[in-house]
């Protein structure tokens, strides 16, 4: 009927997206399908069959998800991820080689293991660049899986997939490698056969370090300090692992490691970092800007050596107030060179403060000592005027006082003789023919 809205039918429009993507192969149609089946109207038989098409079209999300939330038949499942690996998905080949190794403690609904499936998956995902996948198949070679008959246990092969790997810069497999030459690695036994190079040391140094392994750029810096393992000491190459170590993320550690854990290590490394710094700094008396930095990190840390190396660097760069703060806090932290330093400083200060206390005292003494002189002086000349005043007889004055003996006209102020002699001069003038005024 026209002008009346049609109710929404999640459910139907659901199953009518399924058919779309069963029948005719729609990728777009299984994407609509699987999004509803899962939350929209959630419905676990469509959202299965879905991921089991999408995966079979060589979709490889929907393998990946189907191995993640439906768990599958294993048959179905190695199928599926089979030909999503063969495809070309790197990624897609990590789960197969990740969900039948036997080494992999399986769950109540994981696949059961398959050594010779994660295996063959695995080199094919080795193949197209992945690191994990080159170092599963390295781990199944050298022992370190299920011992199977059908896969002996083979030390060189191992490690030349382990070489694989750490040439990929999966940082894990170039730890595998250092194991074999400092022959700690597991599973090795005195029978094996064993051939490391120092060539196959230093790459596995360089690119674990590079792979964000902290751990393998310490060890890459106490190599390189120390000289071992037949590697040629480089003080400089150590200098920079040990800041690499200092500086690097753990990408490992999100997960896998409690915050303790990588704190202590950050510590750690920093620690060494300042250490091989200090040494640096005795040889040449010079300290760099990464030195500063590296130290710097290492005490916010907690690194007692590191917070010292940040307070010497302050005060050789004349920044005294904030060396002081890091010797200081290096000392509270427990390095005994730094509680030295703040000692003496101490010390140092102390006599300093007394020095000025003293100079203080002579200053106030000498100021003292000038007010009495002034105040000695102005009590001199004021006795010296009151003796004067004392004993001195002013002239007489008499010769001021008027003469009685003197007729009353000598006696006349000078106002009445100015005047007299005024009208005298006057009268002159108009007796002798003067006009004005007469």
């Amino acid at each position: 009927m026209f002008g009346v809205e049609r109710p929404v039918d999640i459910t139907e429009g659901t199953e009518a997206f399924f058919k779309a993507c069963e029948i005719y192969k729609d990728l777009e149609s299984c994407a609509i399908t699987i999004e509803y089946a899962r939350d929209q109207a959630p419905n676990p038989e469509i959202y299965e069959k879905t991921l089991n098409i999408g995966c079979r079209l060589r979709e490889f999300r929907y393998c990946i998800e189907l191995y993640d939330t439906v768990r599958p038949s294993p048959v179905m499942y190695k199928l599926s991820l089979g030909a999503a690996c063969n495809a070309g998905d790197p990624d897609v080949c990590d789960v197969a080689a990740m969900a039948f190794n036997p080494r992999k403690k399986p769950g109540p609904n994981d696949p059961v293991p398959d050594v010779n499936f994660a295996v063959k998956w695995g080199k094919k995902g080795c193949e197209l660049g992945s690191g994990y996948a080159c170092k599963s198949v390295g781990q199944a070679y050298a022992g370190f899986l299920s011992r199977e008959p059908s896969l002996p246990k083979n030390t060189q092969e191992g490690l030349l997939w382990f070489r694989k790997a750490c040439q990929l810069k999966y940082g894990s497999a170039c730890m595998e490698i250092l194991d074999y030459a400092t022959g700690s690695a597991q599973n090795l036994s005195p029978n094996d056969d064993v051939a490391i190079s120092i060539n196959d040391i230093e790459m596995a140094l360089r690119y674990g370090c590079e792979d964000q392994f902290p751990q393998m750029c310490l060890k890459a810096a106490s190599v390189y300090h120390t000289g071992k393992l037949n590697v040629p000491p480089r003080p400089q190459k150590a200098v920079k692992y040990a800041i690499a170590a200092c500086y690097t993320e753990d990408k490992y550690y999100e997960g896998f490691r409690t915050p303790e854990f990588y704190k202590g290590h950050i510590r750690e490394a920093c620690d060494y970092a300042a250490a091989l710094t200090a040494d640096a700094y005795e040889r040449t008396g010079e300290l760099t800007f990464d030195d500063i930095l590296t130290a710097k990190r290492g005490c916010e840390f907690g690194s007692a050596l590191s917070c010292y190396q940040q307070g010497r660097s302050e005060i050789v760069h004349k920044r005294y107030e904030a060396g002081t703060a890091s010797m200081h806090k290096s000392c509270k932290l427990g390095d005994s060179n730094a509680c030295d330093w703040v000692a003496s400083e101490a010390a140092r200060e102390r006599k300093e403060k007394e020095a000025r206390l003293a100079r203080a005292a002579a200053q106030k003494k000498a100021r003292q000592e000038r007010l009495a002189e002034i105040a000695q002086q102005q009590n001199y000349s004021a006795s010296t005027a009151n003796s004067f005043s004392s004993s001195y007889t002013p002239p007489s004055r008499s010769y001021l006082a008027p003469n009685t003996n003197r007729s009353y006209a000598a006696q006349e102020s000078s106002a009445a003789i100015y005047n007299r002699v005024r009208v005298r001069t006057r009268q002159t003038y108009c007796n002798t023919g003067g006009t004005y005024g007469c």
